[in-house]
Parts: structure tokens; sequence; C-alpha cells
């Protein structure tokens, strides 16, 4: 009885120990696993970290706003230009045409007729009114005849006309020279005397003084003669120049 006693009694002690120490084993294994999650220790597990606990984001660093381009001061406006000076209109006297400067408008003419043994001088003075025109329509009448224009240094052309025909011709003459073409002698060669005319005329300048002397007139740039000495006046002084 009594070794039982003592067996039981042993074996409560011993249970009471093996209670104590897996009770101090438990406390202490709760220590240990409880303090790295005080601690936050690297050595735990990422399943025993706490999964809430907040990850703070870095907020970006604002970019500060970029430098606003300097304005431009405007360009100074361009210095208006004074209106020029008007100019003070001068009273230049306009310049007056010379005879030389004029046109061609001042006629003269004479008749030719064959039936008086007519011939016809016509011309200006070379030495203000060059050049001048000469214009002459003529006809031989019923007979063949030509016409014949002989200049101040006697040289001469002639054209012929058949019967019954006539011709006109114009010339501008005055430039051959002093003494060469400022005057002609106009004549009708063959023809029928009772038949054949012509009208012959000048083309001048204004004012242009004619080459004849002895008669009235100043612009007298054509005349008739019979002869040497009867006809217009200034026949003389044409004879002189282109004989009869």
């Amino acid at each position: 009885m009594v070794h039982k006693l003592r067996d039981l009694f042993e074996r409560s002690v011993r249970a009471r120990w093996v209670i104590l120490v897996t009770a101090a084993v438990a406390a202490v294994i709760l220590v240990v696993a409880a303090t790295p999650l005080w601690t936050g220790d690297d050595s735990a597990s990422a399943s025993e970290r706490p999964t809430d606990t907040p990850v703070g984001t870095a907020t970006d660093t604002p970019i500060p706003p970029t430098a606003t381009d300097t304005p431009i001061p405007p360009t100074a406006t361009d210095t208006p230009i004074p209106p020029t000076a008007t100019d003070t209109p001068t009273n230049t006297p306009t310049n007056t045409p010379t005879p030389l400067q004029k046109p061609l408008s001042q006629s003269d003419f004479a008749l030719l007729n064959l039936a008086t043994s007519d011939k016809v001088w016509c011309g200006v003075d070379n030495s203000v009114s060059e050049p001048w025109e000469l214009h002459v329509t003529v006809t031989p009448g019923t007979t063949a005849g030509s016409l014949k224009i002989t200049f101040r240094d006697l040289d001469s052309v002639t054209f012929f006309i058949p019967a019954s025909e006539s011709l006109s011709v114009s010339h501008t003459l005055g430039g051959g020279g002093t003494d060469v073409d400022n005057m002609v002698k106009v004549e009708i060669l063959g023809g029928d005397s009772g038949t054949g005319a012509a009208m012959v005329s000048a083309l001048a300048r204004p004012e242009s003084p004619d080459p004849f002397s002895g008669d009235s007139e100043t612009d007298n740039y054509c005349l008739t003669g019979q002869s040497a000495s009867t006809g217009d006046a200034g026949v003389v002084s044409a004879n002189s120049q282109i004989p009869y």
C-alpha cells in the first residue's frame, strides 16, 4: 500500500513538472515569435509582417513653371518722312519753234499752160527753210510728151508720159545742200500745145522766205514765167538761178 501511494505521488510530481516545463517552453516560443513583430526585425518572414502597413509613396516634386518669354518691346515706329517741298513752278517761257522746227504747213502753187510755153519755178530760201516738198500733176495732152525737172545745179530728171495720160509725182527736197535743190524748174517737153498742162505746188515751213527777189510776196514759193523776163513778179530772179 505504501509502495502504491509512493508511485502515485511520484507520478503526480512528474506530471506537474511536465506541465510546468511545457507551459514554460510555450511561453518562451510565444515571446520569441512575437519579438520580430515588435522590433520590426528584418528576419521576420513576409508572411509574418503586417499586411496593412501603409507604404508612403514619394510625391512627385512639382516641376517649376517655365519662365515666360519676356515680351519683345514694340519696335520703334518709323519717323514719318516729312513731305517734300513742292517745287515752286517757274514761269519758264515756252520755246517758240523756229522756222526750222515747225512742220511743213505753208503752201503755194502755180499753173503751167503748154499753149503759152509756160515754165514754173518752185522752191524756198535754202539758207533758212529746208526741207520742202514738191508736188506735180501733169498731162502732155493728146500727144505723148515728158515732164522735165531741172535743179538749181542744172542737173535734171525727165519722166516720159504717153498721149492722153497723166502723171503725178511728189518729192521731198532741200536736203542736198545750198544751191542744189532748194529750187527747181518744171516744164513739159513735147506734148500737144493745145491740151498739155500741169499744176505745180510747194509745201514749206511757215514763215519760210521764198528764193525769189523782186516780187511783192515773201512766201511766193511757186511762180510761172513765159520767158526769162515775163510772167509773175520774180521771174528775172528765178531765171538768174535756173535759166528759162
